[in-house]
């Protein structure tokens, strides 16, 4: 465990993009307390790829799950779901259910309300006239702070640039916080100043802030798909 400790230091980013080498083998060794800090410290000092944040946030999430914080993962489930890339949005909603059937396990089966929420609108075609419908599971999803200080404030203070990189990477840490209209800012200040290189990274990254105000991917997947390059900020449906 002190190579791993010495590698989260001073090579997160080996550690970062091949988390499924290490973090499993925390996990069998029961070390949950472990790697929802190792993870929280890569996710810090890696945040612009969200691709990578989100594999990380889900071990942590896990983490909490296997721990007994049952309100922790979840809420860590619901920053994953916000944070993933649209194409990987299957993996996210099947941790917040598995996150869902530990939290809430008496009563209405919330996690197949959720599966619902998230298929309802997937042939939704007219975005700009189409009220959103958003998700009331993960409306109801809040933890005090309290119960989980680490919301990334440390890396947000960090991140002080207007810079592409700065600003998605603080944008993603606001989506792990659930701070919706600050990621909304960041993303849509990045797309401003995207160079052709960046703009399909920063057009994501408004569809991403869109399904998290949704807390459901219907919306978000529409306009994403009716997105073409151009030199404006495109006008996302709030």
């Amino acid at each position: 465990m002190s190579n791993l400790n010495r590698f989260v230091l001073h090579a997160p980013k080996l550690l970062a993009d091949h988390p499924d080498s290490w973090c499993p083998m925390l996990v069998e060794a029961g070390k949950f307390k472990e790697l929802a800090i190792h993870t929280q410290h890569l996710i810090e000092a890696m945040p612009g790829d969200a691709g990578i944040v989100a594999d990380l946030q889900a071990y942590r999430a896990r983490a909490f799950l296997y721990e007994g914080g049952k309100e922790k993962a979840l809420f860590s489930a619901k920053g994953m779901y916000n944070v993933c890339p649209m194409d990987r949005m299957d993996e996210a909603t099947s941790l917040v259910v598995e996150c869902l059937h530990d939290a809430r396990a008496h009563g209405e089966d919330v996690g197949e309300r959720f599966k619902a929420e998230q298929v309802r609108d997937a042939d939704l075609q007219n975005v700009t006239n189409t009220a959103p419908r958003k998700s009331t599971v993960l409306q109801s999803i809040h933890i005090d702070r309290k119960q989980l200080p680490q919301t990334y404030d440390r890396a947000l203070e960090r991140i002080a640039g207007d810079d592409f990189k700065s600003l998605m990477g603080r944008g993603n840490l606001y989506l792990l916080a659930d701070r919706i209209s600050d990621a909304r800012n960041c993303f849509q200040r990045a797309y401003q100043i995207a160079d052709e290189k960046n703009l399909a990274q920063a057009t994501e990254g408004l569809a991403r802030v869109m399904k998290a105000e949704d807390g459901a991917t219907g919306r978000a997947a529409a306009w994403l798909a009716a997105q073409h390059p151009s030199t404006t900020a495109p006008a996302a449906s709030k």
